[in-house]
């Protein structure tokens, strides 16, 4: 069986993800490689309201902090997500691909924390 497939009773989740043997989701989260679940919710919030300011209120944060953590995110993944103007802000081309797979994980999270609540 190579690296990247899964475990007989797995339910198909990869054992190793992109073929990685020491890559976990918590290793990702505490090695600094993955945004936080704050940080992808301000991300997909730009992108749906199109304006930092718009996003921060949002999501509850100052705008100044909204910038500063989308500035983080993307020095993190080495990405240029967004063009910014006075007239607004909108996503590059990565930004458009990254705010998907963040909608994707935030997605997941919510069920997860539906699932959880039901046990």
């Amino acid at each position: 069986m190579d690296p990247g497939s899964s475990a007989p009773g797995s339910r198909g989740i990869p054992r190793h993800p992109i073929g990685v043997q020491s890559w976990t989701v918590a290793n990702a989260v505490t090695d600094g490689s993955m945004p936080d679940i704050g940080s992808l919710e301000l991300l997909v919030a730009v992108v749906r309201t199109g304006s930092i300011s718009g996003a921060a209120r949002e999501t509850g944060v100052t705008q100044q902090s909204a910038s500063a953590r989308l500035r983080a995110v993307e020095r993190q993944l080495g990405l240029s997500l967004f063009h910014r103007a006075p007239s607004g802000t909108r996503p590059t081309l990565e930004g458009e691909v990254v705010a998907s797979w963040a909608d994707d994980v935030l997605a997941a999270v919510g069920r997860f924390r539906a699932a959880t609540r039901t046990l």
